[in-house]
């Protein structure tokens, strides 16, 4: 296992970096729902915007799951020799 310091290869990104763009990729008002979630009075707008979210996520972790993406997850916590 390599350890949690190496750096990311320049040909990947991190899991969180890739949410970032299916996220962007799949909504295309994203930063207009950002913007509205930000006025938490605005309940339509948060849960517009967690719908949004968890779409993206569903749908990086089904291509994860079906082996079109790999993901690489380190946490330093708690590492392996």
């Amino acid at each position: 296992m390599t350890d949690a310091d190496d750096p990311i290869p320049v040909w990947a990104i991190s899991l969180r970096d890739a949410f970032d763009v299916v996220f962007r990729n799949l909504v295309p008002d994203w930063q207009l729902l950002e913007r509205d979630a930000t006025d938490r009075a605005n309940e339509e707008a948060c849960r517009n915007y967690d719908k949004a979210l968890r779409h993206a996520n569903e749908w990086l972790r089904e291509k994860i799951s079906q082996g079109i993406l790999i993901a690489k997850i380190r946490d330093p916590r708690h590492q392996r020799d």
